[in-house]
């Protein structure tokens, strides 16, 4: 989902950020009214605990990000990463708390949602959201309906959105040039998909180059299930899906784009989709707005985006990510107050710049073009209020499991589709059956 989403194997570290004051004593004491100084001294003694899952690579950066919220409330903030996917993340977080620590606030991306909050390590912000009625609703007047909706679990609310990233189609433009093929317009379906795969796929010296690379991946999967009228499972995760009619024409059509047209190479582990298309071994690829990242490094700007074909209707689809409060925090308003200040523009525009899409639409509009490229890049975030969110069930990392065990065998070992998706739904039902 989301170059967010990024897992890790290394090891976790943390890191903690100090506040320092910007005034002298002086210039504090003419500013303090009666009642605020022990307020003050109180908030100073606060350290609040954030954990982020994946590489402490990015951890300059976010100190960096959070450091003006420390010169604000001269609170204190340690930022702890650990590696993993969203279950190893969630059961580190209540290993931690079982040894003593105490976690105020976690970064969750959607796929974590519903597993974070039946594991008893969420709390609703309903409360302070109340309180500070007027900064709440201005955050929210300015997230799509869509997006800001899974925050929203049982009737209470549960965090404040960062950004998301939804999954469209990436071209390199000096393919297409070459190919004499012109940019699709949004409703493009099946037939002039594979007349382009057609006109895309060749050889040059010898070596050929594809088409595209086929969605690999349970977020980009499911996109492409979206456009034919289907998903993984119901909408209230009650039962698998995966098997359906739609789903199977899906699973289907990605084994023929390899084994019966040949407009796709075989997914392969340690080969990387985004490089392939940058280097022109590929002309389209499955992606949300986390290849910015590896284009700027490559000074790729040959691209250009349009959304994933429509076989039955045009759907976008999302996954989002914020900032949450633990049942375990001792600092509830604190924890509450750091949440929505990430969710400001102070922190998105600092922290979220190119491989995420700011769930603010205020910001989405202004900064996603700021780059230049790629080309038609308003589609990042327009649609977002009638998207709908991946699927994202407790049992979210057993499902994905499955769903990627049938992908691999259905396009990489060419077995039957209808058998083996039958096979991943019941597999999928027993999972979703325990929650």
């Amino acid at each position: 989902m989301k170059k967010v989403l990024m897992l890790a194997i290394a090891a976790a570290m943390a890191v903690s950020l100090f506040g320092c004051r910007g005034d002298s004593d002086d210039d504090q004491t003419e500013k303090k009214t009666p009642g605020t100084e022990k307020e003050e001294q109180v908030k100073e003694d606060i350290q609040l605990k954030l954990t982020w899952l994946g590489l402490d690579m990015n951890k300059e950066k976010l100190d960096r990000s959070l450091k003006p919220f420390v010169d604000e409330t001269g609170m204190k903030v340690e930022a702890v990463y650990i590696p993993g996917n969203w279950e190893e993340y969630f059961t580190k977080i209540q290993t931690m708390i079982a040894g003593g620590e105490v976690v105020d606030n976690a970064y969750v991306a959607i796929e974590g949602f519903e597993m974070f909050r039946h594991m008893g390590l969420a709390q609703p912000v309903d409360k302070f959201a109340e309180k500070n009625k007027e900064q709440v609703e201005e955050l929210f007047s300015d997230v799509p309906k869509g997006v800001a909706a899974p925050f929203t679990m049982d009737g209470k609310l549960y965090g404040f959105p960062t950004s998301y990233n939804n999954v469209v189609i990436h071209f390199n433009t000096k393919l297409l040039k070459e190919a004499g093929v012109e940019l699709p317009q949004a409703d493009w379906g099946k037939e002039e998909f594979l007349e382009i795969c057609k006109k895309l796929t060749k050889e040059v010296d010898g070596v050929k180059q594809y088409a595209l690379s086929i969605p690999n991946g349970n977020f980009m999967i499911e996109a492409w299930l979206r456009n034919n009228g289907t998903g993984f499972m119901t909408p209230d995760f009650a039962k698998s899906t995966i098997n359906s009619e739609e789903s199977i024409e899906i699973f289907q059509l990605f084994q023929d784009l390899v084994h019966k047209y040949g407009y796709a190479p075989i997914p392969e582990p340690n080969v990387d989709p985004i490089q392939q298309l940058i280097d022109g071994k590929t002309a389209m690829g499955s992606w949300g707005r986390w290849p910015m990242d590896e284009y700027e490094n490559n000074e790729f700007k040959d691209v250009a985006l349009q959304y994933i074909p429509s076989f039955k209707e045009n759907r976008v689809q999302f996954g989002v990510d914020g900032i949450f409060v633990t049942s375990k925090t001792k600092h509830y308003d604190e924890a509450c107050e750091m949440a929505l200040w990430m969710a400001s523009d102070k922190f998105v525009r600092e922290y979220f710049t190119i491989g995420n899409i700011p769930a603010r639409t205020s910001l989405a509009e202004e900064l996603v073009p700021i780059p230049g490229y790629p080309a038609n890049n308003e589609i990042f975030y327009k649609g977002a209020d009638t998207a709908v969110a991946v699927s994202s069930p407790v049992g979210f990392a057993k499902t994905a499991s499955i769903t990627m065990e049938a992908f691999s065998k259905i396009v990489v070992g060419k077995e039957d589709v209808k058998k083996t998706l039958d096979n991943a739904a019941e597999k999928m039902d027993a999972v979703l059956a325990k929650y």
